[in-house]
Order: C-alpha cells, then sequence, then structure tokens
C-alpha cells in the first residue's frame, strides 16, 4: 500500500467520524479501513498528537465547504491513496488529469463554441462534457479548467428542462449537498438573470479569484471540457 500526503492548502477531505490516536499514518489508514470498509478513502494525521481523523475520498480545496480537514494552517497532514486511472486514448487529444488522486481521461477544447455545439464536439469524439458529481471530480475540473485553461468553461450542467432543476447531462439531478457549495457565492447564483440562463459555466474570467459555477445564457461561446463516455 502506498499512501500520498498532501497539505489542507493542496488536498482537503470530509470527516467520517470522531478522531482517534494512532502511533502512525499506516495505522491510522488501516483502521479508517477497518472501521469505515465502503467510504474511507484518505484520512489527516497529526504526527505531533498522533490523531488520526478518518476521510472520504481526497478532494483539492473547495472554499465554500465548510466541513472538510485539514485545516491548512495546522500540522496536520492528509494521506490518501490513488483512484483507479481511467482508460485513456491519446489519439485524438485526451490525456490524463490527477488531482489529490482523482483521476481522469480529458480533452481540452482549442476553441469556444455555444453549449449545444460543445455537446456535439464531445459526442463526435465518443464523449461527454465533463460531469462533476463528487467533490473529487469538481475540484479536478475547477482545477484544471483554471489552471490548464483559465477560461470559462462549460460543465455538463443545464436546467434546460425545467426551470431551477438543473442535472448532469447524465440525467442526473443535482443533487442537495452539491447545490450546497459548487455555486459563486454572491448574488444569488444560480440567478437566471434575464430569464434565459440554463447552461452552468466555471466561472474564470471576468471575475478573476472567485470560486464557484455560474448560470449563462446557452448561446454564450466558451471553452469545454469532454471526458470519454463510460463503457
Amino acid at each position: 500500500m502506498y499512501l500520498t500526503s498532501g497539505t489542507g492548502s493542496d488536498c482537503q477531505t470530509s470527516p467520517l467520524g470522531a478522531p482517534w490516536t494512532s502511533v502512525s499514518s499506516i495505522e491510522c489508514y488501516l483502521t479508517c479501513v477497518d472501521q469505515f470498509p465502503d467510504s474511507c478513502h484518505s484520512v489527516v494525521y497529526n504526527p505531533d498528537t498522533l490523531a488520526c481523523t478518518p476521510g472520504s475520498t481526497a478532494f483539492g480545496p473547495i472554499e465554500t465547504l465548510p466541513s472538510s480537514i485539514p485545516d491548512a494552517n495546522s500540522s496536520d497532514a492528509i494521506y490518501y491513496l490513488k483512484q483507479p486511472v481511467p482508460a485513456c486514448n491519446a489519439n485524438l487529444g485526451f490525456a490524463i488529469y490527477d488531482v489529490c488522486g482523482t483521476s481522469a481521461c480529458l480533452y481540452f477544447s482549442t476553441s469556444e463554441l455555444n453549449y449545444a455545439d460543445s455537446v456535439d464536439a464531445c459526442a463526435n469524439m465518443g464523449s461527454t462534457l465533463f460531469i462533476a458529481e463528487t467533490e473529487a471530480r469538481f475540484s479536478l475540473i475547477w482545477y484544471v479548467s483554471l489552471i490548464v485553461l483559465n477560461q470559462d468553461t462549460w460543465l455538463g450542467l443545464t436546467d434546460i428542462a425545467e426551470e431551477g432543476q438543473f442535472v448532469w447531462e447524465n440525467g442526473n439531478p443535482l443533487s442537495t449537498w452539491q447545490y450546497e457549495y459548487i455555486w459563486l457565492q454572491f448574488a444569488s447564483i444560480p440567478d437566471n438573470y434575464r430569464g434565459d440562463e440554463h447552461c452552468v459555466e466555471a466561472k474564470h474570467r471576468g471575475w478573476p479569484g472567485l470560486f464557484g459555477l455560474n448560470d449563462v445564457e446557452c448561446w454564450m461561446l466558451k471553452y469545454f471540457i469532454c471526458e470519454p463516455v463510460a463503457v
């Protein structure tokens, strides 16, 4: 078993229960897996106090998620196992990207398209606009859209069918807990400004330094990220 470590400024996790004392990070992790066999994917361990806190899948910092650990200003460290790396065909320009152990095979557009044309462009490559249904996948898409593209970027999320009911491109609805932390935290986003904002972007241009998604008109031109459809 190989554990990768990081700090609260690199990776976070959501606590699964109260901390206990462990003599090492390895013992900490093994105890976590024993107590939470289906949900433990990381631990936060403090080598000074020997405190071990069980955690869910590791993910990059999400500013709006108040219950994440470790504290970036503490001496805690997070330890996690890398999740399985998906198969990835580089022939069409896809490549593997990883954030805190979660990997995805992604294609980055080199030009801007409206939402419908972005969906079609991905479909023509046997893929879909990226779907960020978990903290780990959301942190991955936020990181790559900001660091790799640094452009406003379409996600596979709309409320085209019914106003206010956001649905991922795979047909799954946006969960309550996702709704609480993935949006820009001002101006009541999503706000359906002018009554015609039904597609969702990771917002980077124009509002630099802000964290979260924004609803916009679907005809607007944005960059986009595709991920192969699982078979």
